[in-house]
């Protein structure tokens, strides 16, 4: 983690009046609370929350109204929650959730070790 204060001087009521106001102002320093946020936390969680709120920002943007985007964003938390591989079965079945993460990190392994051997065979970057 590195050495940067964790508190983000966010002034709910001002972003609220950004919202409704200056809506540019309000997505300007909604972006600098979340790049401060992503500083203070260490590289292998970053990675995946970023590649979260990646989706939340697409959700937001893709949803025809406020309420569609909050049932999006709703799906998408309880999916983390109850998926095979969620938070749920990480806690009421500890040993199937790591079978299972086990295999996926060994699928990976077996496609990523297949696209070196192939890649071997047949270089997709020919050398000029």
């Amino acid at each position: 983690m590195k050495n940067v204060d964790p508190i983000y001087p966010l002034d709910i009521a001002n972003m609220i009046e950004l919202a409704k106001s200056d809506p540019v102002a309000f997505e300007k320093e909604r972006q600098a609370a979340l790049d401060h946020f992503f500083t203070t936390i260490d590289d292998d969680n970053r990675d995946n929350l970023q590649s979260m709120q990646v989706e939340i920002d697409y959700q937001r943007s893709n949803s025809k109204s406020p309420m569609e985007m909050c049932e999006k964003l709703n799906d998408m938390m309880w999916k983390q929650v109850i998926d095979d591989r969620g938070f749920a079965m990480s806690i009421y079945a500890p040993k199937t959730y790591y079978r299972r993460h086990c295999e996926e990190q060994e699928n990976t392994t077996n496609v990523v070790k297949g696209l070196i051997s192939a890649q071997k065979e047949e270089p997709l970057l020919k050398s000029a």
